[in-house]
């Protein structure tokens, strides 16, 4: 049985110390790298005067490898013997560069006062694109007239502007399990959306390869990667000791469970079996319906299903249902949009499994390539901020 995630999103890089704006319409400006224009999911805002990009998006078609501390809330960037360093929410940003055995020359340690701090602008934190490329080695122009920032680097850009040839990676799933991976007619990749799907957009572009996503029904999933039909799988996917001796598991990227939605002020409301008596809301088919119906008699629970978890918490707000359970990421998503409601977790009730992709058995050098890349995203809380984007996307569509 698949379920659903937990994600502590209070752990979100601590953007959440971000000075945070309204989203902003583009400003349509262009940038090219390298005479190849540059793509962003957030389009790039002038604010106070200085051109602003998304910050992980920057980095890496630059070429830069990022590291986070969250002791101190600070990013390093590396690219080549250049690197930048900048701290959540300061007006500076630090450049210098590296010897040949990677050591900071603090001879060629420069701070650069920043007229604006990253900033917080749908999801996504937005930094100063000239105070950065600088800061890399590069050179930047701004055409006022057209709008284009024009970046030139000795490295090339990175998966926003690879050629066709370079390798596939192909995918399997089951994109039937909210919020991990669902069929929307804006996908990320293609018709395709979720967290799952957000994660191996990452994991191929780290990987350098071109993502293909082939959706089929769950139980073909297994003999369609030990076939080599498919290089790995992801779709909510538990680890047991028995698939273990069929396939290599990679490392665990989530740990999943349910959260009982309620309104702020309800306190009777504190697990599964205080639910006996009440009415509870749930998305038909999913795993907050599969897990109550095993109970709803034996606990005198009345189970109602909605077809979007929208319309079971405006029943919530409006006094017809006295709880919902449903997924936390889009839980939290709810919460954050309307601070009348709170969640409530039952992990003794709700089952917790941890989720990993697999890849045929003895495929070692994708594995390790595949674990390196979750690393780096687990390490920088890019996953946690993928979580709370597929939620907020959720929890506004449905």
């Amino acid at each position: 049985m698949k379920k659903l995630i937990s994600i502590t999103l209070s752990l979100m890089l601590c953007f959440s110390l971000l000075t945070s704006i309204p989203a902003l319409a583009g400003d349509n400006i262009t940038v090219t790298l390298n005479g190849k224009t540059l793509t962003f999911d957030v389009p790039p805002q002038i604010i106070s005067g200085s051109t602003m990009v998304p910050m992980r998006a920057i980095f890496e078609a630059l070429g830069a490898t990022v590291e986070w501390d969250a002791t101190t809330k600070t990013i390093t960037a590396k690219q080549g013997t250049k690197g930048v360093r900048l701290v959540v929410g300061s007006h500076s940003i630090l450049t210098f560069t590296y010897d040949d055995s990677g050591n900071i020359i603090n001879d060629n340690t420069k701070s650069i006062t920043l007229g604006i701090p990253a900033t917080i602008v749908n999801n996504r934190t937005l930094v100063p694109i000239r105070a950065i490329s600088e800061g890399l080695g590069a050179d930047v122009k701004w055409n006022g007239t057209t709008k284009t920032v024009t970046i030139t680097s000795n490295i090339s850009p990175t998966s926003t502007t690879k050629d066709a040839t370079q390798e596939e990676l192909i995918v399997a799933t089951n994109a039937e399990f909210p919020p991990y991976e669902y069929v929307t007619e804006k996908g990320i990749v293609g018709q395709y959306d979720g967290i799952d799907i957000a994660i191996m957009k990452e994991v191929a572009q780290k990987l350098n390869r071109k993502l293909v996503i082939r959706d089929m029904e769950f139980d073909s999933i297994i003999p369609v990667v030990e076939s080599g039909k498919a290089d790995i799988a992801i779709a909510g996917i538990t680890v047991t000791d028995e698939r273990k001796y069929c396939l290599d598991f990679s490392d665990t990227y989530f740990t999943a469970f349910q959260t009982i939605l309620v309104k702020n002020d309800n306190v009777d409301v504190k697990n599964v079996d205080s639910l006996k008596g009440k009415t509870v809301g749930v998305e038909t088919g999913y795993t907050a319906d599969v897990c109550l119906s095993e109970v709803e008699k034996s606990k005198n629970i009345t189970v109602m299903r909605y077809t979007k978890n929208s319309g079971a918490v405006e029943d919530l707000k409006n006094g017809k249902l006295d709880a919902v359970v449903m997924d936390s990421p889009t839980a939290n998503s709810f919460i954050g949009q309307d601070p009348t409601l709170k969640g409530v977790a039952d992990n003794g009730f709700f089952q917790k499994e941890d989720y990993a992709m697999f890849v045929k058995k003895g495929n070692t050098e994708l594995l390790n390539e595949v674990n390196a890349a979750l690393k780096e995203l687990k390490d920088s809380g890019r996953i946690d901020e993928i979580a709370k984007e597929v939620g907020d996307r959720l929890a506004s569509t449905e």
